[in-house]
């Protein structure tokens, strides 16, 4: 792994690892062991930095999010980059969760409508172990916008931990979220 100057580990096969929990980063936190300003999610317990946004990315989390910020109703909000808990031990930053009305420093699992992560060097990662994550959490469903294919991958209604297969909607197709089929979106149309 080439040196980039910042402390991180792989897993090395065979060896354990402390396995971390959200009060245990909570309590990093406060104490300055962590970084607040670093940007990194937990990840069934291990920390994991994030991959730096490009102006895509960026662009089209916020275009996305806006889309959404224009059209629910109460109680339906959309927050972008906000803490999501999962679990104890898993802690996500999507790019945009649609959730309902409550919460105060980070959003509950049991309030997710949608997450959403859009994807460029991270896709691996939000196929894999963040699909596998949310669907443990029981959030009803589950996108990630592939930005170099130009497709959606739709995981829905995951059932004891798993998702269904993924259905990949194309960029010029409609989609809606399981939660208000009135919501159709083509993100073809979004200004970007």
């Amino acid at each position: 792994m080439p040196d980039t100057g910042s402390p991180v580990t792989r897993a090395a096969e065979g060896l354990n690892r402390h396995r971390f929990s959200v009060k245990d980063v909570e309590r990093m936190l406060k104490d300055g062991v962590l970084d607040p300003a670093a940007r990194f999610e937990l990840l069934d317990g291990e920390i994991v930095p994030m991959a730096p946004m490009h102006v895509p990315h960026a662009a089209m989390s916020l275009a996305i999010a806006a889309w959404f910020l224009e059209r629910l109703e109460a109680p339906l909000k959309a927050l972008a980059g906000v803490m999501t808990v999962l679990s104890s031990h898993s802690q996500v930053d999507p790019d945009i969760v649609i959730y309902r009305a409550g919460a105060k420093k980070t959003v509950a699992a049991a309030s997710v409508r949608l997450a959403i992560e859009v994807a460029d060097a991270a896709l691996a990662k939000d196929l894999r172990v963040k699909a596998r994550l949310h669907g443990e959490a029981g959030i009803p469903e589950y996108w990630v916008i592939d930005l170099k294919k130009r497709i959606t991958h739709v995981h829905r209604r995951p059932g004891t931990g798993a998702w269904t297969k993924p259905k990949k909607v194309a960029f010029a197709e409609k989609l809606a979220p399981l939660f208000d089929k009135r919501l159709a979106l083509r993100i073809d149309d979004l200004d970007l």
